[in-house]
């Protein structure tokens, strides 16, 4: 016989086992799960698709952004870096390409009389012959000769049955010739971006025909020239290849790292769509890892993967749910150089500390700021208010001109130079005389 305590003591054993057990059949269920949607994302060629309405003033995304200003943001951001890092000069030129680039694609669909669908995809060999076999399948010719990368991201390849507007897009000479570094390229592979820009009018089955043209002729170009088969300009995987390569025990660390993100968010939460939203930055780390362990780079962390990831604009999202993204982020799918989330200018003038400074410049759906990085004094841009960071109230107003980041020159009229200067509060204007080189006035608004 069995004292109560005992028969207590014994229920709550049993209790706590099967607890255990459920418990444990969950994480394996997890496990399979997180595989299952890594497989995915692993094995399916980089694709993304975005609409964009077309309004008066232009392409405009579904949350109500235009396009045009994001990349023309990004140029000038850009065009301020390369005048006090020489290493950003191929950057600034080639965000320039890209915004005449989305310029084009506007007054096409001006023609068209409609918005446009744009789909990035992504090759994974930047490979000139097969670059060739696309523009030839689409009517037109490359030369014989491969230009420079940013003379072929100049090139529009226009279809006329359907109608639509192709561009190649491959990686910087600049870092595929010179390894420059600016944080933003993946030096260690020559993939390229193809964008197809077609007309809402035109059945999404014909703008996927044309992608799958497109990818063809490259991939038969390759198998050609190296043999074997190709899809999306790599070897192709299938889903239990996938599964085997996450599942392997060189893959050990960085799955036992993930699970332990996942879990804990179990953990914490039973609301799925909460679950959803927690996992999304966790699911894209992990699938930059494998990517990078898969091509053979050395992973630091599964954050440091996806940052680096970030940075290039990757996307892995296989065929998962996508999350919301914001515009800009939508334009780094789809292989744009838009303005960074976070970017340290150089050079900045600051109203407050009176110094030239470093300045951290936001860029995201929930803030738009400057700081300076030597008082910390920050401007919301979008008000061009300076924001107090602890009461993150606006304590003093400044003119729209706050909002440009951009050192400009205008032209001189008569004996006159105007020069505006970007400051973190604002912009500083001056006034030289031409025929003594002195400055003869100076505001800041």
């Amino acid at each position: 016989m069995f004292t109560l305590t005992e028969q207590r003591a014994a229920v709550d054993n049993t209790r706590y086992e099967r607890w255990a057990g459920f418990e444990r059949n969950e994480q394996e269920r997890r496990r399979r799960d997180e595989i299952t949607d890594q497989a995915e994302r692993l094995a399916a060629p980089m694709e993304n698709t975005f609409e964009y309405k077309l309004t008066p003033n232009g392409l405009r995304s579904d949350l109500g952004e235009y396009l045009l200003p994001i990349l023309e943001e990004g140029y000038k951001v850009a065009a301020h870096q390369a005048g006090h890092d020489s290493r950003w000069i191929f950057e600034w030129e080639r965000r320039g390409i890209e915004v005449e680039e989305l310029r084009d694609a506007t007054t096409f669909a001006r023609a068209e009389g409609v918005g446009v669908r744009i789909t990035s995809l992504t090759l994974d060999k930047s490979n000139y012959l097969g670059m060739q076999a696309i523009a030839i399948g689409l009517g037109h010719q490359l030369p014989q000769e491969r230009p420079s990368s940013e003379d072929i991201l100049r090139n529009r390849l226009w279809t006329g049955v359907p109608p639509g507007m192709v561009v190649l897009s491959p990686i910087p000479d600049a870092v595929r010739l010179h390894g420059i570094d600016i944080g933003a390229y993946d030096k260690s592979r020559e993939k390229m971006h193809v964008r197809i820009v077609t007309p809402l009018s035109l059945p999404k089955g014909e703008h996927k025909a044309l992608i799958g043209r497109i990818r063809t002729s490259y991939d038969q170009s390759l198998a050609q020239q190296l043999g074997g088969e190709w899809f999306a300009g790599r070897r192709p995987m299938t889903l239990k290849d996938a599964k085997g390569f996450i599942e392997h025990p060189d893959q050990a660390d960085l799955l036992a790292a993930h699970m332990e993100i996942v879990n804990e968010v179990y953990a914490t939460t039973s609301d799925k769509q909460e679950r959803l939203d927690r996992l999304a930055v966790p699911r894209y780390n992990f699938a930059a890892a494998l990517d990078d362990r898969m091509h053979g780079k050395k992973v630091a962390s599964l954050s440091d993967a996806g940052d680096a990831a970030r940075a290039e604009g990757k996307s892995f999202d296989g065929d998962c749910p996508t999350t919301s993204t914001t515009t800009t982020q939508q334009m780094e799918r789809l292989g744009y150089r838009a303005e960074a989330r976070l970017e340290i200018l150089k050079c900045v003038n600051c109203p407050y500390c009176k110094k030239v400074v470093d300045a951290k410049k936001v860029n995201t759906f929930e803030e738009k700021s400057i700081q300076c990085l030597s008082c910390d004094k920050k401007v919301d841009l979008r008000t061009g208010k300076v924001v107090d960071e602890v009461s993150k109230s606006p304590l003093k107003r400044f003119g729209k001109v706050a909002t440009k980041a951009i050192v400009k020159v205008i032209p001189p009229v008569k004996n006159l130079l105007r020069r505006q200067t970007l400051t973190v509060g604002g912009v500083k204007i001056e006034y030289i005389d031409l025929r003594t080189n002195a400055p003869i006035q100076k505001t800041t608004s």
